[in-house]
C-alpha cells in the first residue's frame, strides 16, 4: 500500500537525484567537448568519486600578454582573451579533449581515454600544432598584430593524472592534478627559454609515436636532452619545435612528413617497438 510519505519520499528521490545529474553535467560542461560530456554524464560520476588514469596534459599561454595588456584598453584586454580562449577551445574539441580551466591568458586541456589512451597524446600533439597555426591566421586579422604579433608556447606531458570533482555543492569543478600536470605547466614555461613554439616530454614523443601512422608529429623534433625543471628533483628528457617549424607542418607539409620520416624515430633512440 502507497502512503502519502512513502509519496513524498519518493518523488524527493527523484528530484535529489535530477538535481545531481544536473549539477554534474553542469560542472562537465564548463570544459568539456560535447561528446565527453554526454559520455560522463551517462556514467553519472558520483561525488567524491576519484579517477586515477593516464592522460596527455596540455597547456598553452600567450607569450609577453602582460606587455601587451599595458597598452590596450581593459575592455579591448579581456575582448582579447575571449577570443583567444574561444580559438583555442574550439581546436582542442576538434581534436577530442576537453578544457580544464582557463588561468588568465593561459588554457589547460586534458586528453584522456580509458580505452585508448596512447591515442590520446598524438592528439594532444596535433592540436598543439593546429594551435600554433591558428594563432598565425589569428594575427592577420587582428589590428594589434602589427606592434604586438600574438605568439604562444604550448607545453605537453604524459602520465598518471587524479580527475575527480572539488569544491562546494554551490561551485563544483572537475579537478586534474598529479605531478602530470605540473610537469606539463613548467614544460610550456620553458618555451621562452628554449625559443621553441611547442615543448613536449619524451614521454608524450613515445606515447604519439607508438602507432607509425602517428610517428610524423615527433619525427620533425629537436631533441634537447635531460634538463631539470623548476621546483622538481627529477630531470625530464623533452624535445621540442620552433614556430617557422610548426608552420611548416601545419601548411601541408604533413603528408611529406608522414612518406619521411624514418620508423622508429630516430630522434628518441632508446625507443623499442
Amino acid at each position: 500500500m502507497t502512503t502519502a510519505s512513502t509519496r513524498t519520499m519518493g518523488a524527493s528521490l527523484v528530484r535529489a537525484d535530477r538535481s545531481t545529474s544536473r549539477r554534474t553535467r553542469d560542472v562537465l560542461a564548463r570544459g568539456d567537448s560535447p561528446r565527453t560530456v554526454q559520455q560522463r554524464s551517462s556514467e553519472e560520476i558520483p561525488r567524491g568519486a576519484v579517477s586515477i588514469q593516464e592522460a596527455a596534459v596540455l597547456f598553452a599561454d600567450i607569450v609577453g600578454f602582460t606587455r601587451i595588456s599595458e597598452d590596450l584598453e581593459p575592455a579591448r584586454v579581456i575582448g582579447l582573451l575571449r577570443q583567444f580562449h574561444m580559438r583555442m577551445a574550439s581546436i582542442v574539441y576538434r581534436h577530442g579533449g576537453q578544457v580544464n580551466d582557463y588561468v588568465g591568458d593561459a588554457i589547460m586541456a586534458v586528453f584522456s581515454s580509458p580505452h585508448h589512451r596512447r591515442h590520446e597524446a598524438a592528439n594532444a600533439l596535433a592540436c598543439a600544432f593546429d594551435m600554433v597555426e591558428a594563432i598565425d591566421r589569428w594575427n592577420s586579422q587582428l589590428d594589434i598584430a602589427i606592434r604586438f604579433p600574438i605568439r604562444i608556447g604550448v607545453g605537453i606531458h604524459f602520465g598518471i593524472v587524479v580527475m575527480g570533482q572539488t569544491g562546494v555543492r554551490r561551485h563544483q569543478e572537475h579537478a586534474v592534478v598529479g605531478d602530470t600536470v605540473n610537469v606539463a605547466r613548467k614544460l610550456e614555461s620553458l618555451t621562452r627559454q628554449l625559443n621553441a613554439s611547442i615543448v613536449i616530454s619524451e614521454d608524450v614523443a613515445r606515447a604519439a609515436a607508438h602507432r607509425p601512422c602517428d610517428y610524423y608529429l615527433v619525427a620533425g623534433m629537436t631533441a634537447y636532452g635531460m634538463r631539470a625543471l623548476p621546483g622538481r628533483q627529477k630531470r625530464i628528457s623533452m624535445l621540442g619545435m620552433d614556430r617557422s617549424s610548426v608552420s611548416g607542418m601545419a601548411r601541408g607539409n604533413l603528408r611529406d612528413a608522414k612518406t619521411q620520416a624514418e620508423w622508429p624515430p630516430q630522434i628518441i633512440p632508446s625507443m623499442r617497438v
